[in-house]
């Protein structure tokens, strides 16, 4: 079957499993979206000049309750300024005041877009008396709120997730919350950030016929919009890639494939798994092509622009280490989180009589880094975070005899050991056992994928 079919086949699936325990799992996905305020930020240096003359330059911050602190430097004075920005949608208002020693003032401004016009009261040394002052904007960014949002839905009514919401370049770590009625409703809600929005869900968006949004002294509600939506993503995808096996199927999918797919989902993780098998071509898609077409969608699908993009992991054993790295190197714009090769090799390979990957040709001594030869599935592209290399204690049949796995993973740039993320085990088990469940090999092996999980989540 090919990959697409299969690929189709799998989410069909799990909508109709989905579908039959929530009702709405049409309100899963990842929502983003870009709202300008009409409003500039005012965090930054900016002159506040009066009718009478120049008055100084604020520098301001504002914090997620609007409050503002900051400073006022005029005539070689440096007074301190406390205040409060309100944001509306007929406008902002910001109130300042402050003065040290003698000098004291107080500056109370309305407007919209790049000033706002006030009345400057000062009493002191420098300006002493009233005057129209204006504090020009022009040089902030646009107080523009940005969130991405993965939600998975939990009931007909609710959906939980996280993500991150950019207020005025601030990042905010967000919960989400998917609610549905009348009509369709997304509230995403974090640390003094909140957006409200109702409308009609489409596959692809929320179409909103009215929004809301509370965050750093905003407040406001607009009509139309957007919010793009796409199908939620795995938090994880686990392709394998077998070598030789009696039987045609992809072995490492009858039961290492599993076992490691349940032990992601058991620590809370969505995981999709893939299997193919030491093949140039396959007509079931389950071969070399089918892996370099998996690769390729997830990169475009499901990591590339995602707030929450897919960790990939692919385990490989035995031949199946040269069609893995190959196709490594032949997508290199996927990261990929964790790489493991369970006695990797090439050993007899033009015996065999294979046919050579595409993107790094005969696999025997093909990359020559420094003055040291590998052979391809011994290379670990820069694509590659993490990778664990697991050598057995069995040698390739050839004259004279040598281990399968018979050299150290490199980066390309020659780096090697933990620092380039390359770890190896040195098992207790044979060639045919390492990718086995029932062994010594497999837990070393799951409680690093776990980890190396955790500490990329």
């Amino acid at each position: 079957m090919g990959l697409t079919h299969r690929l189709a086949l799998t989410s069909l699936g799990l909508l109709a499993v989905l579908a039959v325990n929530t009702g709405a799992l049409a309100a899963s996905g990842e929502y983003s979206a870009v709202l300008d305020t009409g409003v500039r930020c005012v965090d930054g240096t900016h002159t506040l000049r009066g009718e009478s003359g120049f008055l100084g330059d604020l520098t301001l911050t504002v914090d997620a309750r609007g409050r503002v602190s900051g400073t006022l430097s005029s005539l070689g004075a440096i007074e301190p300024v406390t205040g409060k920005l309100s944001v509306r949608s007929w406008g902002q208002k910001l109130s300042i005041k402050g003065g040290s020693g003698r000098t004291s003032f107080k500056y109370v401004a309305f407007g919209a877009g790049a000033d706002l016009v006030g009345r400057f009261k000062d009493r002191g040394t420098y300006f002493s008396g009233r005057t129209e002052a204006t504090l020009d904007l022009s040089s902030a960014p646009s107080n523009s709120v940005e969130f991405s949002v993965e939600l998975e839905t939990l009931s007909p009514v609710a959906a939980l997730g996280s993500g991150e919401a950019t207020v005025c370049a601030r990042n905010i770590t967000t919960l989400g919350l998917m609610r549905r009625g009348r009509a369709d409703k997304l509230l995403v809600e974090g640390e003094r950030f909140r957006f409200k929005g109702k409308g009609a869900l489409t596959d692809d968006a929320l179409i909103l016929t009215s929004w809301k949004i509370k965050t750093h002294g905003i407040s406001l509600r607009g009509v139309g919009g957007t919010v793009a939506r796409q199908p939620l993503a795995p938090d994880v995808l686990l392709l394998t890639v077998s070598g030789h096996g009696v039987f045609i199927d992809p072995y490492l999918g009858e039961a290492y494939g599993p076992a490691l797919t349940a032990a992601i989902a058991a620590e809370g993780e969505r995981v999709e798994e893939f299997d193919f098998r030491d093949a140039g071509t396959s007509s079931s898609g389950d071969g070399y092509t089918g892996l370099l077409e998996t690769l390729r969608f997830a990169r475009d699908a499901w990591v590339v622009g995602r707030a929450n993009p897919t960790r990939v992991v692919i385990v490989a054993h035995s031949h199946g280490g040269v069609w893995a790295h190959a196709a490594l190197f032949a997508v290199p714009d996927l990261p990929v989180t964790a790489l493991i090769d369970l006695d990797t090799n090439s050993c007899n390979w033009n015996f065999v009589g294979h046919a050579h990957p595409s993107s790094t040709g005969n696999p025997v001594s093909a990359f020559l880094i420094g003055e040291t030869r590998f052979d391809a599935e011994d290379v670990v592209p820069t694509s590659v975070q993490f990778a664990l290399e697991v050598q057995s204690t069995s040698t390739c049949p050839t004259l004279p005899p040598e281990p399968f796995d018979d050299a150290t993973n490199v980066r390309p740039d020659g780096s090697q050991g933990i620092d380039a993320g390359l770890y190896v085990f040195q098992a207790s088990e044979g060639h045919t056992a390492v990718d086995e469940t029932t062994g010594s090999t497999y837990p070393v092996v799951r409680d690093w994928l776990l980890d190396v999980l955790a500490f990329t989540r």
